[in-house]
C-alpha cells in the first residue's frame, strides 16, 4: 500500500497543487473515499465508515497536529531573519519529521478498520492495482535517460525555489542546478522501499489467520516501521542528500533581494493564516 498517498490525502500536508488547502482538508472525508475507490471498490458500508474515521482523524489533526505546525512556521520564518546554519535547517526539518511521524500513527487507526473489513477478494484486488501502478510508475522512470532524470530533478528543485521566493536571479539558478547535481538518484531506493512494503502488505493480506489482533499488529508495523524497508544505501544516500539541500538553501538565504525577502514571509504569512483558518473552522 502507498500509505503515504493515502496519508497525504487524509492529513492535507500543505503541499497539494492545484486546489484551495481549506477546500481540501475540509473535505478530507469524502476525498478519502474518492481515492481509496480508485484502487479497491468499497461496499455502502465501509464507504460510511472510512468517512467516519477519516473525520474523526481530522478532528484530532485540526486540534493537535496544525497547532504544532503553526508553531514551527512562526519559528522559522523568524529564525531565517537570523544568522543561522546547516544544522538548524537540519534540526527544523527533523522536527517537521517527527510531526509526521505522529500523524502517521494516528492515521495508522482508520486504516487499520479499513482494512478489517475488506474481503479477501477486496484485499487481493487492491494489492494487484497498488502493484500496477508501481509497475507503471518504474516503467515511466527506467525508460528516461539519466539527463532527463537530472532536468527533472532541476526543474522541480526550480519550481521549488520559485514558489517560496518568486523569480530566482542567475546566481541563484546556478546554485540550484550545482545542487541538483550533487544530489544522489535515489528513485529506484524508493521504488525498492516501496515494492518490499507491498509484498509486506501481500503476505499479511494473504495470511488465513483468524486473529484479529495479529493482523492488526503486522498490518500496524509495515505502516508506522517504514525505514525497515529502506535499503542501508538508500537511507545513507538520503541523509547525504538532506545535508546538500540544507547546504543550498543556506547559500540561497544568503542571496536573497529585497523583494525575495517579502515574498518568502509572504509565503509563510500565507500558510500560518491558512492554519489560523483550519483551526478556527472546526468541524
Amino acid at each position: 500500500m502507498n500509505s503515504r498517498n493515502f496519508i497525504l490525502i487524509i492529513l492535507c500536508v500543505f503541499a497539494l497543487s492545484g486546489c484551495s488547502t481549506t477546500f481540501i482538508y475540509n473535505n478530507l472525508p469524502w476525498l478519502a473515499d474518492y481515492w481509496v475507490d480508485d484502487y479497491v471498490d468499497l461496499d455502502k458500508q465501509q464507504s460510511k465508515q472510512l468517512k467516519a474515521e477519516v473525520a474523526k482523524l481530522r478532528r484530532w489533526h485540526r486540534t493537535h497536529a496544525l497547532p504544532q505546525y503553526r508553531q514551527l512556521l512562526i519559528e522559522i520564518k523568524a529564525g531565517i531573519n537570523k544568522p543561522i546554519d546547516v544544522q538548524q535547517l537540519l534540526d527544523w526539518r527533523a522536527q517537521s519529521l517527527v510531526y509526521w511521524q505522529d500523524a502517521v500513527r494516528k492515521a495508522n487507526d482508520p486504516i487499520l478498520e479499513l482494512a478489517v473489513s475488506l474481503s479477501a477478494q477486496q484485499k487481493q484486488e487492491f494489492v494487484e492495482n497498488v502493484s500496477e501502478k508501481i509497475s507503471r510508475q518504474l516503467n515511466e522512470f527506467t525508460e528516461l535517460s539519466e539527463q532527463e532524470k537530472l532536468e527533472m530533478r532541476i526543474e522541480h528543485m526550480l519550481n521549488s525555489y520559485k514558489n517560496w521566493l518568486g523569480k530566482l536571479s542567475d546566481a541563484q539558478v546556478s546554485l540550484i542546478e550545482e545542487a541538483a547535481l550533487a544530489t544522489a538518484s535515489t528513485k529506484a531506493h524508493r521504488f525498492e522501499y516501496t515494492q518490499r512494503r507491498l509484498d509486506a502488505l501481500r503476505n499479511v493480506f494473504s495470511l488465513a489467520s483468524s486473529d484479529e489482533l495479529v493482523f492488526r499488529a503486522q498490518l500496524t508495523d509495515i505502516i508506522v516501521n517504514t525505514e525497515q524497508f529502506k535499503s542501508a544505501q538508500f537511507i545513507a544516500l538520503s541523509a547525504i542528500d538532506n545535508h546538500t539541500h540544507a547546504n543550498l538553501q543556506l547559500r540561497i538565504l544568503t542571496t536573497l533581494s529585497a523583494k525575495q525577502q517579502r515574498h518568502l514571509i509572504k509565503e509563510f504569512d500565507k500558510w500560518i493564516d491558512d492554519i489560523d483558518t483550519l483551526i478556527e473552522d472546526g468541524d
